[in-house]
This record gives structure tokens, C-alpha cells and sequence, in this order.
């Protein structure tokens, strides 16, 4: 989805523009040209890839709200909050949850160092331990994802992925809308549910992808293509995968 011009060149932009040093740069792929790496070096696997950086240049947040005036400045305030806390002498449970949430979602926090973080953290409430749970779950998924290029290995860590995903989700596991992890989770199961002939479930998976990005219009193919997918499966004509799609919910 590319960033609406009409953003960039509001009076409001130009406002909240005001208070930050703005930096572009385009990838050409041109052979020695100087920093051309600069997008991967920073994260980016795709145009636009927007980021919040500190005076050294090193990533400090990332967005997360939606290309909007509102998405930017809620990168902007989240980056400005992790340096301050970051150098905080005494930090509080809050401090500490934000600092472990902010590692996650920057990828600095892998599954296992983020376990034994939260395991240090004492006094949490119900609501904050549903928090960083949810937080973890992402780091999960992303370890759980299929991988192989081999198509009877990769069936087979569908099946894994997915049994292990759906058990999630039917435990109250679920990856929030605005988490990275919730196209794959969701994506996933549709395969799995494929491969089980499971038409119940590739219906509700599908379900959640469709209350995320209905209104996409880029996503319309998609979703027309999931519909003739879960049309074979409850006449019992699914096939053993092999027409699993492939792609992310948004058309991307």
C-alpha cells in the first residue's frame, strides 16, 4: 500500500513535520552508490518503510498506528519515550513492561530472552501479564512460521504450525490486529484447515482476515480467491494443499 500523497502534503503534516528533522531516501539498486543498503540496514523489506531514528541514527521506533498524521506521531512519541527510559536509573514495572515490549516489537528481544524477562518481573496484574502474553505470542508465532521450500516438508510444518496455532486460538491465544504476527497466525490456519479439510475453521480463520482488511480494496482478490477455497472444501472438494495460497491478508 503506498503512502497517500494527500498525508504528506496536508497543512497538518507540514505541523507535525515542524517539530522532527524528516529524512528520505530511495533505494536504486545502482552498483556503488554510496548507502544504497540503507532500507535493509534498517529493517525494511518493502517502500514505504517508515521509522523513527535517534541522533546516532539507529532505529527507535517503528510504525505501528497507520500511515496517518496520528500513526506518525504515535511513532514519534513511542521512540522518544524508549530513549528516556532507556537511560532511567529507576525503572518502574510500567518502565520495565514498555522497555520489553518496545525490544519485541524492534526485534532486539528473542523468544527466549524475552521469557526470562518476563519471568524477572514480579507484582504484575492479570491485565499486565495478558500484555507482555500477548507480546510473547507474536515472538512464538514468528518461531513456529513454516519455512521449508520442499513442498512435503513445508505441508508438514503447516500441519504443526497450524495445529499448534488453532489449540492457541481456542485457548483465547490470538494475536491483536495491529501485531505482525496476526496475518501469518491467521494465514497459516487457513492452509492447516485446508490440508484437515477442516471447513469449519478456514471459515472462522478467514473471518478475522476479513474483519481486518474489508475494507481494502487491494485485498478484494484475495478474499474472492479464499471464498472459492472455502467453496471446495465444504462441498468436500479441497485439495491436500495444493492450491494453498501463498501472501499476506492485505494484498501486499
Amino acid at each position: 500500500m503506498a503512502l497517500e500523497s494527500s498525508v504528506l502534503s496536508s497543512e497538518e503534516f507540514k505541523a507535525f513535520a515542524a517539530d522532527y528533522v524528516m529524512f528520505a531516501h530511495v533505494t536504486t539498486r545502482i552498483e556503488g552508490r554510496k548507502h544504497d543498503g540503507l532500507l535493509s540496514e534498517k529493517g525494511g523489506r518493502g517502500f514505504p518503510h517508515l521509522v523513527a531514528l535517534n541522533q546516532g541514527g539507529d532505529v527507535i521506533a517503528t510504525l505501528t498506528g497507520g500511515r496517518s498524521i496520528d500513526g506518525f506521531r504515535q511513532m514519534m512519541e513511542s521512540g522518544a519515550k524508549f530513549e528516556a527510559l532507556k537511560s532511567k536509573e529507576d525503572k518502574t514495572l510500567d518502565d520495565e513492561i514498555f522497555l520489553l515490549k518496545h525490544d519485541i516489537a524492534m526485534g532486539n528481544a528473542k523468544l527466549d530472552d524475552a521469557k526470562a524477562r518476563v519471568a524477572k518481573l514480579t507484582g504484575l496484574s492479570d491485565a499486565q501479564k495478558a500484555e507482555l502474553d500477548g507480546a510473547i505470542l507474536g515472538l512464538e508465532v514468528q518461531a513456529s512460521l513454516p519455512n521449508s521450500r520442499d513442498p512435503d516438508e513445508a505441508k508438514a510444518q503447516i500441519r504443526t504450525a497450524g495445529k499448534k496455532f488453532s489449540d492457541w486460538w481456542a485457548a483465547g491465544r490470538e494475536p491483536s490486529t495491529d501485531s505482525s504476527a496476526f496475518d501469518p497466525y491467521f494465514m497459516v490456519m487457513l492452509d492447516y484447515a485446508e490440508l484437515e479439510k477442516d471447513a469449519a475453521l478456514f471459515e472462522k480463520a478467514l473471518a478475522k482476515l476479513q474483519a481486518k482488511y474489508a475494507d481494502n480494496p487491494r485485498a478484494q482478490r484475495f478474499f474472492e480467491a479464499q471464498a472459492e477455497r472455502l467453496k471446495k472444501l465444504q462441498a468436500g472438494d479441497g485439495e491436500d494443499g495444493d492450491d494453498m495460497e501463498d501472501g499476506e491478508g492485505d494484498g501486499e
